[in-house]
């Protein structure tokens, strides 16, 4: 064996030891990462909770909780109030991929003022999950409401955590394709913002972090769900490299002849 493929073959075994430590948490048994039973039970559990505020939306509670010593120990929380009866999630967010002939394959964001933040965020389309309907419909009816788009729900993620160290709030992520070719799909409509007046995006998906990063700099604040997601975008395509400078550069895009921006 030569030296330039030893030394391949040894940088491509170590990135394998640090995918493989990244997998499997130091804290956390082997076992866990080869889908072996796992329990919860370290005796964790609440024991008591108490209303401090409610309002319209939210209520916040205090709950007293015991720890895996046996300690007793103190939180605060909240929760939504309109969370449907029966269902273990609060709301959708929505990765909807919108495809077009002869185009990039792109992205839907949205653009909206959050008041808890006084300032502008970029997202993606999500919003409350109402009675009597599915999660796949829930996706179509808030990607059709934040952006006028219509699109068809692809797949549906496992039970999230929205904020786990605050809030009870919990979600799934719907994968949502829109036909960009289909008629009222082919340009953005600037009525769809309407009375949430959110301002729909498009983004190349090969420019999301890059686009996510000059949002930033422009002095928006971008969601940390679609962040994470953007740059596991950039170290998926990057063959799973770990790379220390993800957040300030982009890989090349690939040419692709007889394409323009969506």
């Amino acid at each position: 064996m030569n030296v330039d493929a030893m030394s391949m073959r040894l940088r491509a075994e170590e990135r394998e030891e640090i995918l493989d430590e990244m997998s499997v948490p130091l804290a956390m048994p082997r076992k866990l990462s080869h889908n072996t039973s796992d329990t919860t039970d370290d005796g964790s559990r609440v024991i008591g909770e108490k209303v401090l505020a409610r309002g319209d939306w939210l209520e916040l509670s205090q709950r007293t909780y015991v720890d895996p010593d046996g300690a007793s120990r103190v939180w605060e929380g909240c929760s939504r109030l309109n969370r449907t009866p029966g269902s273990r999630i609060d709301n959708v967010m929505v990765i909807a991929w919108y495809r077009r002939m002869l185009h990039y394959d792109c992205v839907v964001l949205v653009k909206q003022f959050r008041p808890a933040l006084n300032a502008h965020t970029i997202e993606v389309p999500s919003g409350l999950v109402l009675e009597n309907e599915t999660h796949e419909q829930s996706a179509e009816r808030e990607l059709l409401e934040c952006t006028g788009f219509l699109g068809t729900s692809r797949k549906v993620g496992p039970i999230l955590a929205a904020d786990p160290s605050m809030s009870g709030s919990s979600l799934r992520i719907v994968t949502v394709e829109v036909n960009g070719d289909e008629p009222g799909n082919n340009f953005i409509n600037a009525r769809a913002a309407g009375e949430r007046h959110k301002v729909p995006i498009l983004v190349p998906v090969s420019e999301l972090l890059e686009k996510l990063r000059a949002f930033a700099q422009a002095g928006f604040i971008i969601d940390s769900r679609i962040d994470a997601f953007a740059i596991g975008l950039v170290m998926g395509n990057s063959g799973r490299k770990i790379d220390l400078n993800y957040t300030t550069s982009m890989p090349a895009a690939a040419p692709q002849n007889c394409r323009r921006r969506c």
